[in-house]
């Protein structure tokens, strides 16, 4: 996506990414750029993300006393924040 910022005074700046997209890295490190006296054209900058690199999970949930596979368990997969980013629920074979 596009963003424009206008009225900005001459001097340094950095732009910071607060929050990323999901399945996105979110940058590292500020871009910084300067706003120079007299600058008649537009400063264009191209900022790019990085997609996250992708795995799988298998759970299997038994109960640990007889090792039976227990089936209708829900689990919340939550990310570093603690927001749920999906929820499954053991099958009959106590996986999900």
């Amino acid at each position: 996506g596009k963003a424009n910022v206008s009225n900005l005074s001459v001097g340094k700046y950095k732009l910071v990414e607060v929050e990323s997209l999901p399945g996105y890295k979110k940058l590292a490190k500020p871009v910084s750029f300067e706003i120079t006296k007299g600058m008649t054209e537009v400063l264009s900058l191209k900022v790019e993300n990085e997609k996250l690199d992708k795995g799988s999970v298998e759970i299997t949930k038994v109960d640990k006393d007889s090792q039976k596979v227990l089936e209708g368990v829900v689990f919340e997969v939550q990310d570093e924040q603690g927001k749920v980013v999906t929820e499954v629920t053991t099958d009959k074979e106590g996986k999900a």
